[in-house]
C-alpha cells in the first residue's frame, strides 16, 4: 500500500528542469556563447549542490563569465524556470491521505527561496536538499536518508522526477518510480498504483 509520495522540484514543480532547456534565452540577454555558458553553469553549480560552496559561489562565478552583475544574472534564470501550479495543487490535494517529500538537487539559496515563497514546509512532512545532506541523485543514500526522514519503507513510497537516471535509481531500491510529464500522465500512473490523485 502507498504512503507517501515523494516529488523532485525541477521539472516537476517547474516547466523546465534542466539548464539545457534554457540556455538559449538565457544567453540573449548578455550576448553570450550557449555551449560556453552552458559548460559554465554545469561547473559551477556542481558544488553548491553537493554542499561543498555556498550557493553565491554559484551566481559570482556565472556573473564573471558573463560578466554581468551576479543578482541580475540570478533574477534573469530564475524567470525562465516556469512554475507549474498544477502540480502544487496537486500536492495539496494529496496532503493528510499521504506523507509528502521533496527531493532535489539543488542549491540551497534557490531552493530555499521557493520553499518559503509557496509555504513549502507546510505542505511536505519531509524537504531533503541535496546541498543539506551532501548527498545527490541517483545515489541510493540520499532516498534512503528520505524515506527514512518519512519513516516509509521504499515499496510504500512513490518517486516522482523528471530525470530518468532518477527513476531507475529509485525504482532499485524498491520504490514506484513515476517520470513526470505532464500532470495528467502523472494522476493517471498514480490512479494505477492505488493513489487517489483527485
Amino acid at each position: 500500500m502507498i504512503k507517501g509520495i515523494i516529488f523532485d522540484w525541477g521539472g516537476v514543480f517547474t516547466h523546465q528542469g534542466s539548464f539545457e532547456a534554457v540556455i538559449d534565452d538565457f544567453v540573449k540577454r548578455f550576448e553570450a556563447d550557449a555551449a560556453e555558458t552552458l559548460a559554465q553553469m554545469t561547473a559551477f553549480w556542481q558544488a553548491p549542490r553537493s554542499g561543498q560552496k555556498p550557493s553565491q559561489y554559484f551566481w559570482d562565478g556565472l556573473g564573471r563569465h558573463l560578466r554581468a552583475d551576479p543578482k541580475a544574472v540570478r533574477e534573469h534564470l530564475d524567470s525562465l524556470f516556469q512554475f507549474n501550479p498544477e502540480t502544487l495543487t496537486l500536492a495539496h490535494s494529496l496532503r493528510g491521505r499521504y506523507k509528502l517529500g521533496l527531493l532535489s538537487n539543488h542549491i540551497e539559496d534557490w531552493l530555499e527561496e521557493k520553499i518559503a515563497q509557496y509555504e513549502l514546509r507546510a505542505l511536505f512532512d519531509a524537504i531533503v536538499g541535496s546541498y543539506a545532506v551532501k548527498l545527490r541523485k541517483p545515489d541510493e543514500a540520499i532516498y534512503r536518508h528520505t524515506l527514512d526522514a518519512l519513516a516509509l519503507a521504499p515499496e510504500q513510497s512513490v518517486f516522482i522526477d523528471d530525470k530518468p537516471a532518477n527513476v531507475e535509481a529509485a525504482n532499485a531500491l524498491g520504490m514506484h518510480g513515476i517520470r513526470f510529464e505532464s500532470i495528467t500522465q502523472l494522476k493517471g500512473k498514480l490512479t494505477k498504483l492505488g493513489v487517489q490523485a483527485d
